[in-house]
């Protein structure tokens, strides 16, 4: 659940510098919307889908208040994956990452890893039952 806070409250942090100006996660997906750099082809839905992860972390958290370990595991690593991949992509970028970025990629790992881990164990136990 930290981690799922961490990565909402880095989306709004800066991550990218450009001159004397910093810019959010959500002020790169409008650049990226606004040049039309992913142009026509498969991820073209990227910036669309990003502006959900604060609601998508928020599902995950009410499936966990709700008991249903699994369905927020399930949300939450793809949240995590999302913010790893959108993350690290900054941070390879030409232009100078700040901590936004780099708390999104730690809290996006640390996110998928353990709903990973909560889906395997659910599944092994469904599995073979004591």
């Amino acid at each position: 659940i930290a981690a799922l806070a961490a990565i909402v409250l880095a989306s709004f942090a800066p991550w990218l510098r450009s001159g004397e100006r910093t810019r959010s996660s959500y002020d790169l997906v409008k650049v990226i919307d606004r040049i039309e750099l992913l142009g026509g082809g498969s991820l073209r839905w990227l910036p669309a889908v990003w502006v959900c992860v604060p609601l998508l972390a928020a599902v995950a958290l009410a499936c966990f208040v709700a008991g249903a370990p699994r369905w927020a595991a399930s949300v939450g690593a793809v949240v995590g994956g999302f913010a790893l991949v959108v993350g690290w992509a900054v941070l390879k970028a030409p232009l100078r990452a700040e901590w936004g970025s780099r708390v999104a990629v730690g809290g996006g790992a640390l996110v998928l890893i353990s709903g990973t881990a909560v889906i395997a164990t659910a599944t092994s136990q469904e599995r073979n039952p004591r």
